[in-house]
């Protein structure tokens, strides 16, 4: 899994020192939590209506497969994050029991992250594995550097897209200053011919008779 550049819904953003501190909490709480056998994860999710028998069969073999990696994984002392992806919290539905303990470490254990920094984050990455079209631009903006393979490298990309970004919308603004006050000198000009063709609006004596 790698980690991601998250901003608030209130557009604050969150310092580069953060968003590493998050992502370090997020991995250490994968990294412990203790998946369920096979019998009490098939208990935990039963058979949907909709969901055939061929697929049932299907989901269970794969969180079979997954529950066998993370033992060998563990036993060679390597790390979940490096081994799994994405389909680690699909296949294995353990989402919400991660982010639920990731919060409550930072709420009981980890000084260095408040709260609600570490619930932007979480927001953001579940917002990414869902793939939802509709979710806000604040959280999908970063949805590239949740899934970047070298974490410093793309924001450092991304803070040099945002300078530019910035650059080209003062120059925009620019134009457009001078477009609209090239507009109110036409205007001006166009008023100017008007009240020189009318001549005086005042009523002569000869008029009154």
């Amino acid at each position: 899994f790698a980690g991601g550049n998250i901003s608030s819904t209130s557009e604050v953003e969150l310092s580069t020192e953060v968003l590493l501190q998050c992502a370090k909490a997020l991995l250490h709480s994968v990294q412990d939590h203790q998946l369920l056998s096979v019998a009490n994860f098939c208990d935990a999710f039963p058979q949907e209506e909709s969901e055939s028998g061929l697929s049932r069969l299907n989901n269970i073999c794969r969180y079979k497969c997954i529950l066998a990696l993370r033992e060998h994984t563990l036993l060679q002392n390597q790390k979940i994050s490096k081994c799994f992806g994405i389909s680690y919290f699909k296949w294995t539905k353990c989402w919400p029991d991660i982010k639920n303990k990731a919060l409550h470490n930072v709420e009981t254990t980890n000084k260095l992250l408040s709260y609600n920094e570490m619930e932007i984050f979480l927001n953001a990455y579940e917002a990414s594995m869902n793939e939802v079209d509709n979710i806000s631009n604040t959280l999908s903006e970063y949805r590239d550097l949740i899934w970047a393979e070298n974490f410093t490298v793309a924001l450092q990309r991304r803070q040099e897209i945002r300078k530019l970004k910035v650059s080209s919308q003062s120059l925009l603004e620019e134009k457009q200053d001078d477009l609209n006050d090239h507009r109110i000198e036409d205007t001006v000009e166009e008023h100017k011919e008007n009240i020189i063709t009318l001549g005086p609006s005042t009523p002569s004596l000869n008029d009154v008779n």
